[in-house]
């Protein structure tokens, strides 16, 4: 288990995190994080910004579905 601290107003308050299920394969992992929410087993608050300067390109197409407040802050 670990904690965070979510500042809420003037004071801090202690947000419990769960530890991430293992999955038995993709299919498994996808159909669990279309129903939970990451910031219930992640910490974005020490999220670092990389850059991953060796990916190929490609010419497959990929869809990126997010819910509407994870990104309007």
């Amino acid at each position: 288990m670990f904690f965070y601290y979510v500042k809420m107003g003037t004071r801090l308050m202690t947000k419990q995190l769960e530890a991430a299920p293992k999955f038995s394969n993709e299919a498994a992992e996808q159909a669990f994080w279309e129903m939970h929410d990451s910031t219930e087993y992640v910490d974005w608050t020490k999220a670092q910004r990389v850059v991953l300067s060796n990916l190929m390109r490609t010419t497959k197409t990929i869809s990126l579905c997010f819910r509407r407040h994870a990104y309007l802050g």
